[in-house]
């Protein structure tokens, strides 16, 4: 789907939500006010907000449980993101660096990745995966405002309220705490409830890369790995696609003669037959005399020569071998049955094929040089023949490292878990990063805010100084994020 169509249906999700909500509050006020104010739902433009005291009981009763441990949970988490803020502005600064000294140098002929990327859905966020963003995007939120809360409610801060919301196409989080409350307490305790969020952030990392890891493990029961890998979806353009070809559960196990396991190997042997020429077929003379047509039906098209006519083009292919007698050798052409010579050996040259009292010639298929024959072979399964350029596969074809052991079990599983930890890994990674950058209106101004005000307790004079240093700071954070944003931005248009 094109971006423009994304945009257009977004703007038609949030105008029929904006009607709908004016027409509620014109023709049932009464009836709308009691729905909003038992729900906690409000609906602004291009936003729904939820909001509720519901669960503060719950965010004290977790901060009750364990204290001694939640204190020592929280703390590591002030060290950790007080760390985390001087690697991440020290990344930016670098990032920053780098890109202004490739511009200046090759003139933006070599394209460089930036450490922020903004994430599009329809440009650089394929759609199908538009459920993985939004419901990743939901859940850091919800644990990020969780860590906020109950790191709050433990330092006896009071909380009015929780939420979520809907932004455009940004789902989150948030957490309304007692400004007087915070305000009054110590910089360390305020620190602790400042980092809980980032904290959280980096708690998702580590546990998405543990699945991640793991995953083998703990699908052992249900599947299997290093054995062959499974499709799970196939491109409707595909050129292996429909009737005879591959389909969601075929298990392959070769490419040619190239043995694939699992994504890697699959990858790899498609990266051979790119780079290695056709090969030919080891076939008797006998078979190919009887089934090769006239020689009057050779001819050439665009530099190839094609001896099949339309009629057998389908499961015919053309292939040239050599013959030698007393008068030398002759190049021929015999347009043969290309599932039947795909199975037979491979050869290079027609001293790779041993017969016994038989001729056998080495029968090369007649193809452009970037054009390949290949034969996919699946377990339980026909071979399928593909005649393309062999990275058309890896783009129409999605496959799997894990093969299921039983009939009943779903092929696409692991990848979905594989999928939505990957997200996990990277957005909640970004989050942390980003969070954690001394900027207005992100968690790192109220990180600085209190670190600052911490170093400053033994030097209670020099309060002019610690506001002139809080101010530097956050306006050099804020600028960095803004410059790398915008060069992020800058480099998504140009592509």
């Amino acid at each position: 789907m094109h971006h423009t169509a994304v945009i257009a249906l977004l703007m038609g999700f949030w105008a029929t939500v904006y009607l709908l909500d004016a027409m509620l509050k014109r023709y049932r006020p009464r009836d709308y006010v009691w729905f909003i104010e038992k729900t906690g739902l409000v609906t602004s433009i291009a936003q729904i907000r939820w909001y509720s005291q519901s669960l503060n009981n719950f965010f004290v009763r977790v901060s009750l449980w364990k204290p001694s441990g939640l204190r020592i949970w929280f703390t590591s988490g002030v060290v950790f993101t007080v760390s985390l803020m001087f690697a991440s502005v020290t990344l930016l600064v670098l990032t920053l660096k780098d890109v202004l000294l490739w511009r200046k140098e090759t003139l933006g002929t070599v394209d460089r990745t930036p450490v922020l990327q903004p994430v599009m859905p329809g440009v650089n966020l394929p759609i199908s995966q538009i459920a993985y963003y939004l419901l990743t995007l939901l859940l850091c939120g919800v644990l990020h405002e969780l860590g906020h809360a109950v790191a709050a409610a433990r330092e006896n801060v009071r909380i009015n309220g929780f939420g979520v919301f809907l932004f455009v196409m940004y789902p989150g989080a948030f957490v309304d705490l007692y400004t007087d409350h915070l305000q009054a307490i110590a910089p360390l305790r305020r620190l602790r409830i400042y980092c809980a969020g980032v904290w959280h952030n980096f708690v998702i990392v580590v546990v998405a890369a543990l699945v991640l890891s793991g995953l083998p493990i703990v699908l052992f029961p249900g599947y299997v790995v290093d054995f062959a890998v499974t499709v799970t979806h196939v491109e409707d353009h595909s050129p292996v696609s429909g009737a005879g070809g591959l389909v969601v559960g075929s298990r392959v196990t070769n490419i040619n003669s190239c043995p694939v396991t699992n994504i890697v190997t699959w990858n790899n042997c498609i990266l051979d037959s790119v780079q290695v020429p056709n090969r030919g077929y080891c076939v008797p003379l006998s078979e190919v005399l009887t089934m090769s047509t006239n020689a009057a039906t050779v001819f050439e098209a665009a530099g190839v020569t094609e001896c099949c006519s339309n009629s057998t083009m389908a499961s015919s292919l053309c292939f040239s071998y050599n013959v030698t007698d007393s008068k030398g050798s002759d190049q021929n052409h015999a347009c043969l049955k290309a599932r039947f010579v795909t199975s037979l050996p491979s050869c290079n040259k027609a001293s790779d094929c041993y017969s016994f009292g038989e001729v056998v010639v080495c029968a090369q298929p007649s193809l452009h040089n970037t054009t390949k024959l290949l034969r996919i072979v699946q377990q339980d399964r026909v071979p399928v023949l593909f005649v393309g350029q062999p990275r058309e596969l890896q783009y129409s074809v999605s496959i799997s490292d894990f093969t299921p052991r039983f009939h009943f079990v779903p092929v696409g599983f692991p990848y979905m878990i594989e999928t939505f930890s990957k997200y996990l890994l990277s957005l909640s990674g970004a989050l942390a990063i980003l969070n954690v950058v001394p900027c207005y209106a992100l968690d790192g101004q109220w990180i600085l805010q209190a670190a600052v005000e911490a170093a400053f307790q033994c030097f209670p004079r020099h309060q002019k100084l610690k506001s002139v240093v809080y101010t530097a700071l956050l306006c050099f954070g804020t600028m960095l994020l803004t410059a790398n944003i915008v060069v992020a931005l800058g480099q998504l248009i140009l592509k």
